[in-house]
């Protein structure tokens, strides 16, 4: 299964129906141009349009991934070449004057924030929905590779739960190993009496304690 390396973005672009179209991919020299789609995030009022560019160790359409690494990479280079102004508008590759004014990168994505005039054309495309996704555009090298197997939800559930009654049991067996506690009673003219919890003896002190 290819894996992308030296992954080198060229545009981040607002694109309609991102779920709907397919990956671009052919062949330019000995990189790939490739194009990833992505759904927006959410949208905020003061022009801002938040996204996930790429997700790690996930196969799009093309059965294409990266890994954490790459996609780091590409991410820093992106900015340190100051390319945060190339943001477009379905690949025309032309700056539409909206910037990535926030870029992140966990251990699972690369996340970015644009910022657009509100009052601008591109972003009213954006809040009419003609824009829906963002799409990174930019080439990369393949390689036959597997990506990691992304462990089961429900295996993981198990496991969480298996270590949790094994924590249980660790604290009852805690608290059996405990020595007996002392019980107040009262008898039947209000002497104060006191017993072990297992009830085998009466404590000497409260023998003979009135009220």
């Amino acid at each position: 299964m290819p894996k992308l390396k030296e992954l080198d973005v060229s545009f981040v672009s607002l694109v309609k129906n991102p779920a709907n179209k397919k990956d671009i991919v052919f062949k330019a020299a000995d990189k790939y141009n490739i194009t990833k789609m992505v759904k927006v995030v959410k949208t905020d009022p003061k022009g801002l349009v938040y996204g996930t560019v790429y997700e790690a160790d996930t196969k799009d359409s093309q059965g294409d991934w990266a890994d954490i690494d790459t996609i780091r990479k590409a991410a820093h280079e992106f900015l340190m070449k100051g390319k945060n102004l190339n943001v477009d508008e379905n690949h025309n590759e032309k700056p539409s004057g909206a910037a990535i004014v926030e870029s992140y990168v966990d251990d699972k994505a690369w996340k970015v924030t644009i910022k657009a005039d509100p009052e601008s054309e591109t972003f009213k495309k954006v809040l009419k929905g003609d824009y829906e996704g963002l799409s990174l555009m930019g080439i990369a090298k393949k390689v036959e590779e597997e990506p990691p197997a992304k462990e089961d939800a429900l295996v993981k559930s198990m496991e969480e739960i298996k270590q949790l009654k094994e924590q249980v049991a660790q604290l009852q067996k805690s608290m059996e190993s405990l020595p007996g506690t002392k019980q107040i009673e009262f008898d039947k003219d209000g002497n104060i009496i006191a017993k072990k919890s297992d009830d085998t003896e009466l404590f000497s002190e409260f023998k003979t304690l009135e009220v």
